[in-house]
């Protein structure tokens, strides 16, 4: 089977999958909103204005980059290592890019550009779950994220006007809440013995990237190594992309059997 982009299976969009992926996603938005409401609490005490915090919210929507951009949140503002470091932060979506590609290269440009505003880490997790024994519906993947948008978006409020009366987060167990949410995400997609040298190679080169990576490049880094890893372990067919409808015979879906009478009849 060819890796070309015409081998997929053909991707969909429609409301369905826009409602579905809202509503499978209601449960995780709540982790979202808490997520965003810790962010709200750390920008009021960083000093950045609660307008500020609400708009970069609605615009640019990436838990990690937003607290790495607390930070460096200072008068005057470092422009190029704020921009620099957002970018390290956020490096890890030009592979799930790269992943969806053959898929989302099968939809209109406003499409793709509409979709991956909403992909994050989540709801890309779902969806490579979900390719590996159905047709990808991007309205699903729109679904999730725009859920989980409009979380992240109250929860900043929230956090904003209510975070330094809630005082310390960590007495609620929210500094753990994300931990948990992709624990939970990596269980679902664990597949065995294939995947434990991969995501041990990926789990090391991420801690010890800690300490001498810039913050941010570590993830990019264990994403490279342990898929380096992978790519290089012998890989059943269906572990590298879902499998194409089985081929039916004839005599399968009720047609008539070309074979001549009589013609003696073969178990394959």
């Amino acid at each position: 089977m060819s890796n070309t982009p015409s081998s997929y299976p053909v991707v969909m969009l429609s409301a369905r999958g826009i409602r579905a992926g809202i509503v499978a996603f209601l449960p995780i938005s709540l982790f979202v909103l808490c997520f965003a409401l810790a962010f709200g609490a750390a920008s009021s005490e960083a000093g950045m204005a609660s307008e500020h915090a609400l708009l970069m919210s609605v615009l640019h929507f990436a838990g990690a980059a937003q607290f790495a951009a607390l930070d460096l949140w200072a008068h005057p503002l470092p422009i190029l290592t704020l921009t620099l470091t957002v970018f390290a932060a956020n490096a890890r979506h030009i592979l799930m890019g790269a992943v969806l590609a053959p898929w989302l290269n099968q939809t209109s440009r406003p499409v793709r550009w509409l979709v991956m505003s909403f992909t994050s880490d989540p709801n890309f997790g779902d969806t490579m779950i979900r390719l590996r024994t159905e047709p990808l519906d991007v309205g699903r993947l729109l679904g999730n994220g725009l859920i989980m948008w409009i979380a992240w978006i109250f929860g900043t409020w929230i956090g904003v006007y209510t975070g330094q009366a809630l005082g310390s987060l960590k007495a609620f167990g929210l500094d753990v809440v994300i931990l948990a949410l992709f624990a939970s995400l990596i269980t679902r997609q664990w597949q065995g013995r294939p995947d434990i040298l991969p995501t041990l190679v990926a789990a090391i080169v991420a801690i010890g990237g800690l300490t001498w990576l810039p913050a941010g490049w570590n993830i990019v880094a264990a994403a490279l190594a342990g898929g380096l890893v992978g790519g290089l372990l012998p890989q059943r067919a269906s572990r590298t992309k879902p499998s194409e409808p089985q081929r039916t015979n004839a005599s399968d879906n009720g047609a008539p059997d070309n074979k001549a009478p009589g013609a003696p009849h073969h178990d394959r």
